[in-house]
């Protein structure tokens, strides 16, 4: 077991992590996302480990954690971090009773900064953006689903879909699409080959729907956005922004998910590909250099605007967020989906940027403490 070393005079930061149980460990993608986080710290003077729930000991201000020397994982008993980060990948585990109370007890302590302390859920992003008369635009039309909200929506829009308030990835999403004579046929994204069931009549297909059980309160239902294409396939921007070493928000870095062929989302489980947003926004109509730029201040504009009320309105401290936004035929970005636990970006040189960022900021949160030791 590695032993702590009472000298270190830096930042101590800890990531708070969990398998699929409460207590087993991550996938080998999220351990070498910390490796890559411990090594970008160590320059720095940043001691960074990862730990789960049961290591944590209260009495003493101990926890048994996990960090990599350079060469191979060491695991240790660390002092209490001055900084705990939320990795936790899984909604049903953080809203446990056991783990909920751990991270108010962490909240609560006044030498801890906690950032990131929970997930967002769909409705709450959705309320909050939407009643803010400067970002209302910013959202597709979207309600609670229930039977009454299903037969409106599919009044006002040809497309719907209907998205699980509570997960993320392309998860359980179904397509409805409403023909001429009160015809439909639905989809759902997870399906392995893309397929359509017809519906002859709007009680033909509620009866479909509720054999999904998606009338439960849990499921919201959204205008389909005619997304722009990229040869004959529909693409969004998967964007992070992050808080930087003046915990300032800045645009960490932008990627391109295409769907596979006869998609309709872009998830790359769900088929998808990746590409880069410099080779594809040139090719969006032919674009000019001033439209192209219009992309960038629009991606700017969500960057300034939505975190922090977000933050302001849910009354949580977040540091690192991911947008999936959509693009329309005439040019105007639109917020689909916002998820304050982003997994790993493929990108070598955004994932470069997202550890510079978090790396920056943990001196940010300290430097009162430490007096900026970096600057040394």
């Amino acid at each position: 077991m590695h032993k702590w070393g009472q000298h270190h005079t830096g930042p101590i930061v800890g990531i708070i992590t969990t398998g699929k149980s409460k207590n087993r460990s991550g996938s080998g993608n999220i351990e070498r996302l910390f490796k890559e986080l411990i090594s970008c710290g160590r320059p720095k003077n940043i001691f960074t480990y990862y730990f789960y729930p049961r290591g944590i000991n209260w009495k003493h201000r101990v926890i048994k954690g996990y960090s990599h020397d350079g060469r191979k994982w060491c695991s240790g008993i660390y002092p209490f971090p001055d900084i705990v980060y939320n990795r936790i990948l899984y909604r049903n585990i953080e809203g446990s009773t056991e783990i909920k109370n751990i991270l108010k007890k962490f909240q609560q302590d006044k030498d801890i900064h906690l950032f990131n302390s929970r997930f967002l859920e769909k409705w709450e992003v959705h309320k909050v953006i939407s009643n803010n008369k400067d970002t209302a635009h910013l959202v597709p039309d979207t309600e609670l689903l229930t039977r009454e909200t299903l037969g409106y929506m599919l009044k006002r829009h040809q497309e719907v879909l209907l998205k699980p308030r509570h997960s993320s990835r392309g998860q359980g999403i179904i397509k409805i699409i409403k023909f001429p004579g009160g015809h439909y046929a639905f989809s759902r994204a997870e399906w392995k080959t893309p397929r359509w069931i017809k519906a002859a009549s709007f009680n033909s297909l509620v009866r479909h729907l509720e054999v999904s059980r998606v009338f439960n309160k849990n499921y919201l239902i959204q205008e389909c956005i005619e997304l722009t294409r990229h040869n004959g396939r529909i693409f969004d921007l998967r964007s992070q922004f992050q808080k930087n070493g003046e915990g300032k928000w800045v645009l960490t870095g932008v990627g391109v998910r295409i769907a596979g062929k006869n998609r309709f989302v872009t998830h790359i489980p769900n088929g998808g590909s990746l590409a880069s947003y410099d080779d594809i926004i040139p090719l969006f109509n032919d674009l000019t250099a001033d439209e192209s730029q219009s992309f960038d201040r629009q991606l700017k504009t969500i960057g300034l605007f939505i975190p922090k009320l977000l933050e302001e309105s849910l009354q949580i401290n977040l540091a690192v967020l991911s947008m999936d936004i959509g693009i329309d035929p005439r040019g105007k970005m639109l917020i689909l989906e916002i998820n304050s636990k982003p997994a790993r970006f493929d990108e070598p040189h955004i994932r470069q940027r997202h550890h510079i960022n978090l790396v920056d900021y943990f001196l940010y949160l300290t430097g009162k403490k430490y007096k900026r030791n970096d600057k040394q």
